[in-house]
């Protein structure tokens, strides 16, 4: 499936979020409590930093990814409490 191999891992992603998917495509939903940022620490080292596109299903706020080789890096204007997130990301690993 297009979900196969290993998931990334979730930090500060608010209270038991959950993630489907692997470092190039996915789907996360944040967890409760208040929260503007989520790290996705990539199961992979990339060699340089991925282009990552996410959309989120939260009209209220923007959606920013960064990235590194290791890390995709998502921050909302809004409070992400429950959003469901989808990215995809290419790059050289």
């Amino acid at each position: 499936s297009e979900y196969s191999g290993t998931a990334p891992a979730l930090t500060a992603c608010g209270t038991t979020p959950a993630i489907v998917g692997n470092d190039t495509a996915g789907k996360l939903t944040i967890g409760s409590g208040a929260t503007t940022s989520c790290t996705v620490t990539l199961a992979t080292t990339y060699t340089n930093a991925p282009a990552c596109v996410i959309a989120g299903d939260n009209t209220a706020g923007t959606y920013a990814a960064t990235t590194s080789a290791t890390v995709l890096t998502i921050t909302s204007s809004a409070d992400m409490a429950s959003d469901v997130i989808s990215y995809i990301c290419m790059g050289r690993r």
